[in-house]
């Protein structure tokens, strides 16, 4: 039979455990409440900015996240990082056209860097996926931008043929 006290002590053992000294240990272990209170005590803004998205990422605010990009890319407008998180974020959004310039940027920031690396080639392959995906979503707007501008025409001239159909027959002689 358990005393009545193993069951705290165990549990205050296992918080004691499981309390991490970092963002990064807090962000893996999902807690993102106490990884969020914990984004203040950075110093650099930058990586507050980094950290914010990826905590409002990791819990769908999708909108936030971009918020948090565009913060971070305010004061380092050549983050690496940011750009591709930010690109990545705005294509899940459906944002072709603000994928397409941060992926526009982020191909800067490479081109820029002459260094032959592993972690280059990666973050070009990258890019290039990301490119062609910004593309294919730009083709889908303009597809349903033209569509849109379909239904409209279609409805004016229904709504015009109504109306001209209207004002004929209240000419008509009436019995």
């Amino acid at each position: 039979m358990a005393c009545w006290f193993t069951t705290p002590l165990a549990l205050l053992a296992l918080d004691v455990a499981l309390r991490p000294q970092t963002i990064d240990a807090l962000f893996a272990a999902r807690r993102y409440e106490q990884a969020w209170n914990s984004i203040e005590d950075l110093e650099d803004a930058t990586l507050r900015e980094e950290w914010r998205f990826q905590i409002l990422y990791a819990a769908g605010d999708l909108e936030g996240a971009l918020r948090a990009i565009r913060s971070g890319l305010a004061l380092a407008p050549n983050s690496e990082r940011l750009l591709r998180n930010g690109a990545s974020c705005a294509l899940a959004l459906g944002l072709a056209t603000e994928a397409n310039e941060l992926c526009a940027r982020w191909r800067r920031v490479l081109e820029a860097d002459d260094h032959g690396s592993p972690e280059r080639d990666a973050a070009l392959q990258a890019l290039l996926r990301f490119e062609t995906d910004a593309a294919k979503l730009t083709l889908k707007d303009q597809e349903a931008n033209r569509a849109r501008r379909r239904a409209i025409t279609a409805t004016v001239a229904f709504l015009a043929l109504a109306a001209t159909s209207v004002a004929w027959l209240s000419r008509a002689p009436r019995k």
